[in-house]
């Protein structure tokens, strides 16, 4: 599977959540993640868990 970090736009199905929003597919872009990420300055930073935005259609 091709990996995903902080940033990427990326097409998920909701698995816990409102009724209206499971089992169906939506863009979301990736705002934290648990592995450690290595800035350009050289400072890793990880997060408790991870969690994404969903984007609706208009954007």
């Amino acid at each position: 599977l091709p990996a995903a970090a902080v940033g990427d736009f990326c097409n998920v199905v909701v698995k816990k959540g409102p009724a209206t929003l499971r089992k169906t597919v939506h863009g979301a872009v990736i705002i934290r993640q648990k592995y450690a990420i290595r800035r350009l300055n050289g400072v890793r930073v990880s997060f408790e868990d991870n969690a994404a935005v969903l984007i609706t259609p208009e954007g």
